[in-house]
């Protein structure tokens, strides 16, 4: 019998999930490595944070020109260059003399792994079988999910074991490995190059400072409010550059990102309502470890352990939403992980001073089941009927304005936790501890608030179907349009 070259092996699987793994890994890694490093280098704690700050902004800016790369040089050869430039960075970090050094090769680092992500996720989507091409498989989007929230366990694992240098070299064998198995992956999976595409520099440019600057921006805000000097130049430029990006890519044929794959209502409304749960999923990963530590007093291994029964809980609900999903099931889907999503987190406002950890990992355990019932369906239904060669593209764009709408959303929660905080100390004369307890219960509110918009778009969300004979083109990759102007397959209501 002849080999299916168009599914992927174990190895290849873990290749490409290698990558986004520890690129992702990374944004968090650090964090707990601070205050060694500056002992350790002889530096301020505000020096060193830009070994944090700095690879965030690189790993964002970087997405600009990343679906252009795996257009370019074709998904598999960019895929492996990024991974093997983040392999090399992340080892010149290890040996990096002084904190200038590091910064430096942290944002080498940053710039190799942005793009690793939605050109791993495109390969991922298409090697699997006829019946589930197009769809993430459960796997992945466990690893991918739970990555940012297992960095500080991690690090703080690692540097008491071995050292503040181990946090970069653990990426070693996973960048190796990780070349070696998608060096095996069929020609058939992985989208070739395109010698002819256009490159888009004005585009990139814009795109990418406005990523930058954005994203730097936004995260300034949490520690310094909004009109700051060193933050609303940031964030307001980044902001106004992405708008123009927006105009800039409507009105030229070749775009760096093509915003064409989210026209229409359909798509508008999936997208936002992805974007809305992974805001309320990453809000919550910014309020546990305030809760469980500030709060409550807890150590961060603590605050790691609360937040694990999430993870646990959404692997199981992506094996569950990936069948629903195969079933043609996306919008039922959505209404109960909606549904959930918005009780579980009105749950979380019967939390006090002394809730016990187990109460809350409970409460956090049915939000990751509801998670995995909304992004998995929608992002495939969304992701259906999407040609190979444009994978790229929507993956890009998908991380593109996940990241930003992250950024801004968790810069407003940040916002208005301190001022319920200093709203509750100075007019209920309560306690320190008290008064921050009401004000994180007041940000619960708001994700409530959040989540039964996500259900309303849930009840809006009508996935498309894909006629057969394009579906058939779509899964063997066929490069041609299949309607005039368009690279999409013929949709049907």
């Amino acid at each position: 019998m002849t080999p299916d070259r168009t599914r992927l092996t174990l190895l290849a699987t873990f290749g490409l999930l290698a990558g986004p793994l520890v690129s992702m890994l990374d944004t968090s890694i650090v964090n707990v490595a601070v205050p060694v490093l500056a002992r350790d280098l002889h530096a301020e704690l505000a020096v060193v944070q830009w070994a944090v700050s700095a690879y965030l902004l690189a790993l964002g800016a970087a997405l600009s020109g990343s679906a252009y790369m795996a257009k370019r040089l074709g998904t598999k050869t960019a895929y492996v260059t990024s991974l093997a430039a983040f392999t090399a960075a992340s080892v010149l970090c290890s040996m990096a003399p002084t904190i200038e050094f590091l910064v430096v090769a942290r944002v080498v680092q940053g710039a190799a792994g942005g793009g690793l992500l939605p050109i791993s996720m495109s390969m991922l989507m298409g090697g699997q079988s006829e019946e589930t091409r197009g769809q993430i498989p459960p796997v992945a989007g466990v690893a991918l999910l739970a990555a940012p929230a297992l960095g500080p366990t991690v690090g703080g694992v690692l540097i008491g074991a071995f050292g503040w240098q181990s946090i970069f070299l653990v990426n070693v064998p996973f960048g190796i490995l990780g070349i070696v198995g998608v060096l095996r992956i069929s020609p058939q999976i992985a989208a070739p190059a395109d010698r002819n595409a256009r490159f888009d520099p004005l585009g990139i440019l814009m795109l990418g400072a406005g990523l930058g600057l954005g994203l730097y921006g936004l995260a300034t805000v949490q520690e310094r409010g909004w009109f700051a000097v060193s933050a609303w130049p940031f964030w307001t430029a980044g902001l106004a550059l992405l708008a123009a990006y927006l105009v800039w890519a409507t009105r030229i044929e070749h775009p760096a990102v093509d915003l064409g794959l989210v026209r229409g209502l359909r798509s508008a409304v999936g997208l936002s309502l992805i974007i809305l749960a992974t805001v309320v999923l990453g809000a919550v990963l910014f309020l546990i470890p305030i809760y469980v530590q500030s709060i409550q007093g807890y150590s961060a291994l603590h605050a790691g352990l609360v937040l694990l029964p999430q993870d646990l809980v959404m692997a199981v609900g992506l094996v569950l939403s990936n069948r629903l999903s195969q079933r043609g099931l996306a919008r039922p889907s959505a209404v109960a992980g909606a549904v959930l999503l918005t009780c579980t987190t009105a749950l979380l406002l019967t939390t006090s001073l002394t809730s016990p950890a187990w109460v809350v990992a409970l409460f956090l355990g049915g939000r990751g089941l509801a998670l995995a019932l909304i992004v998995q369906p929608v992002l495939d239904a969304l992701m259906l009927g999407i040609a190979t060669s444009k994978l790229a593209d929507a993956n890009t764009l998908f991380n593109v304005v996940q990241r930003v709408a992250g950024s801004f959303s968790i810069a407003l929660l940040a916002t208005l936790l301190e001022q319920r905080e200093r709203f509750h100390l100075t007019h209920t004369l309560q306690g320190r501890e008290a008064a921050m307890m009401a004000g994180w219960l007041d940000v619960i509110v708001a994700l409530v608030g959040l989540s039964l918009a996500a259900l309303v778009l849930a009840l809006l969300f009508r996935p498309a179907r894909v006629a057969a004979s394009s579906a058939s083109a779509v899964a063997t990759g066929d490069q041609q349009r299949t309607s005039e102007g368009s690279d999409l397959p013929e949709l049907v209501a």
